[in-house]
């Protein structure tokens, strides 16, 4: 009998974002994208702090970089999160249902990949991206 098809998130970029809200974002990928945190860091000046995560696996690593001048920066511009998955149909279906509103739908480009893309929190947008050898 064959396994039951996991999607799965296998690269993410960019490795850090800047946030000003730690807890919420961290939630967010801990509740909603299943990642777990694999270690806390606090900047020797004691400016800011990181919080580093990874998705199901220990695949596509992130930190979040809370407070500090860097993320109160950054405070209400939109960031880009791009992630390479595995089944994107399967993980759109699996989001929807842990309450993500999605901006876009699976849907395929003028190149070979799909995506889909919906926000976090922190003006993040998180696109998802399905190449052309890992559709399915």
């Amino acid at each position: 009998m064959s396994q039951p098809v996991e999607p799965r998130i296998l690269r993410i970029t960019p490795a850090a974002v800047n946030v000003t809200d730690c807890e919420k974002a961290e939630v967010f990928f801990r509740s909603v994208l299943g990642f777990t945190v694999t270690g806390r860091t606090r900047s020797e000046d004691g400016d800011y702090y990181t919080v580093a995560l990874a998705a199901p696996g220990g695949a596509a690593p992130i930190k979040l970089v809370c407070e500090g001048v860097a993320a109160a920066s950054r405070r209400g511009e939109p960031t880009l999160v791009m992630a390479s998955v595995e089944h994107l149909n399967l993980l759109v279906d699996l989001l929807r249902k842990r309450g993500v509103e999605f901006e876009e739908l699976p849907r395929a480009s003028e190149i070979p990949i799909r995506f889909a893309r919906f926000h976090g929190p922190e003006s993040l947008i998180i696109e998802l991206v399905e190449r052309a050898a890992e559709l399915r």
